[in-house]
């Protein structure tokens, strides 16, 4: 996923190369859009915050999350749906 805080609106932005870009509303200070990202995920996939982790990039726009499920395929589906049409 590929971050970006103090967005103007947040939710699914798009693309970025091959990861999904985000726009969270929060500053990245003391791992606050982390946070927000995390909860965004959690709300996407329909599952508990303590199911997503943020395990590549802390510190980074380029991040690799984790989400714990039992059915990735119905979360990754989720996720594809929350993409939004392209901007012209």
């Amino acid at each position: 996923m590929r971050l970006n805080p103090k967005a103007s609106r947040e939710g699914v932005q798009g693309t970025y190369g091959d990861r999904v870009k985000i726009g969270v509303s929060v500053p990245p200070v003391a791992g606050a859009a982390n946070d927000a990202l995390v909860r965004f995920v959690a709300r996407a996939c329909r599952c508990a915050v303590g199911r997503v982790e943020v395990v590549v990039g802390a510190k980074s726009r380029s991040k690799t999350v984790l989400v714990r499920c039992d059915q990735p395929a119905a979360v990754a589906a989720r996720l594809a749906a929350r993409l939004d049409p392209p901007r012209r």
